[in-house]
Formats: C-alpha cells, structure tokens, sequence
C-alpha cells in the first residue's frame, strides 16, 4: 500500500508493503513485507545507506523482506 505524498522513482516493490506517508524513494527495491516509514528517504546517499541495506555497485538499495525503516 503506497500512502498519500510519497513518491516512488525508478524502483521495484513487492507486494505486502506499506510505503508511508510522504516516503520517497529512488533506485530502490523493495521485497515483501518491508514497511517504510512517513518522510523516509531512500536511494538519494548510498554510501550512507550501505551501512543499513545492501547497495549494489550501480547505486541500488535493496530493502530485504521484511525490514521495517524508522521515521526521522
């Protein structure tokens, strides 16, 4: 379920997810199950990302199943 305000650029999510109100994420994928939090950004610093998700070598951040973010 994508929530009011957020934007989902270049990304693949599965079913079973929530992406929270004005959420915004790009170059991300997202597997089932993943509940990303209100005014969360994902995919815009990878090196900062890559010490929570794993980043590939083109910039994308996967979100493994199951994985629940925080808010800000």
């Amino acid at each position: 379920h994508v929530h009011d305000g957020a934007v989902i650029e270049d990304s693949l999510v599965m079913d079973f997810c929530k992406i929270r109100a004005e959420a915004k994420l790009r170059r991300v994928v997202v597997d089932r199950f993943n509940d990303v939090a209100a005014r969360e950004a994902i995919g815009f610093n990878p090196e900062k990302e890559a010490a929570k998700y794993h980043v590939d070598a083109s910039g994308i951040v996967v979100l493994p199943r199951g994985t629940t973010t925080k808010s800000r």
